[in-house]
């Protein structure tokens, strides 16, 4: 996961040598993936993915969850797909809601039947 400014959404200094800051409300998160599912439109197994429209996105509709799984804070992503020239590598750009907690939290995503495992980052 890092924010559109190339940093990490983590406490300041979190990794040495990385540029770790905590994220704000309103900022703009890529969280990278695999294993997603079928795109549409679809793209071979080992070829890059579309660099141009119409992008592969992902068939089945993703949700980010901030915080636990009880009182999760739900958004959905602007864009959920292949990254494009990439081959297999999944991408999800989603905005921090007012409403996601803060502090050090969990985030999965959620897409189908299947959610991923918690990833921990900062919001301040």
């Amino acid at each position: 996961v890092n924010a559109t400014d190339s940093s990490y959404p983590l406490p300041t200094g979190a990794i040495p040598g990385l540029n770790t800051h905590p994220a704000h409300a309103g900022d703009t998160l890529v969280i990278y993936a695999i294993g997603m599912g079928a795109t549409s439109p679809s793209v071979a197994t080992g070829a890059p993915a579309p660099s141009s429209a119409p992008l592969a996105q992902l068939v089945d509709s993703a949700t980010v969850l901030f915080g636990d799984s009880i009182a999760a804070v739900q958004a959905t992503p602007l864009f959920a797909g292949l990254t494009p020239t990439y081959a297999g590598l999944y991408q999800i750009n989603v905005t921090i809601p007012d409403n996601a907690p803060k502090g050090t939290i969990d985030m999965r995503v959620q897409f189908g039947d299947s959610i991923s495992n918690p990833v921990q980052i900062a919001i301040q």
